[in-house]
């Protein structure tokens, strides 16, 4: 695999779409991951938002006329999980959008080129075990 791997980044016309390829696929991932972690974040913004609309019922009555509330309706909660509900789907659309793009352009790679069969020994002392490694492409 290694020996393919070099041949193809030296390839002048494979090599640089294999490696914008790998770029994409890493981009994609990462962006993915973020977009995911903001659509989690606009959720539990949108429960705490509720959680605290049902605990304020109780009414607000300013002593003077510069006198402001302290209760929390949840509001701010609502806003921001709506803000990281649109950031985190822009995010995972287009790092899905990558991912796709990357997977593409590292399989036409492969296609063009295709990795020969490989038989190869591996042992593992960790779980104490070995054998092995047989990979065909066609």
């Amino acid at each position: 695999m290694q020996i393919w791997e070099q041949e193809v980044k030296a390839d002048p016309t494979l090599g640089p779409k294999w490696n914008k390829g790998r770029s994409q696929v890493v981009g994609g991932a990462v962006m993915t991951g973020i977009g995911t972690v903001s659509l989690l974040g606009a959720a539990g913004m949108v429960v705490w938002g509720a959680g605290l609309r049902a605990i304020s019922n109780e009414p607000c009555e300013p002593a003077d006329v510069f006198d402001t509330c302290d209760t929390f309706d949840g509001s701010g909660a609502f806003v921001t999980g709506g803000v990281l509900g649109v950031v985190g789907l822009g995010l995972a659309g287009s790092g899905i959008a990558l991912l796709v793009l990357g997977t593409k352009k590292r399989a036409e790679v492969k296609d063009a080129k295709p990795q020969p069969v490989a038989l190869s020994p591996y042992f593992n002392p960790r779980q104490g075990g070995g054998g092995l490694s047989f990979s065909l492409r066609f």
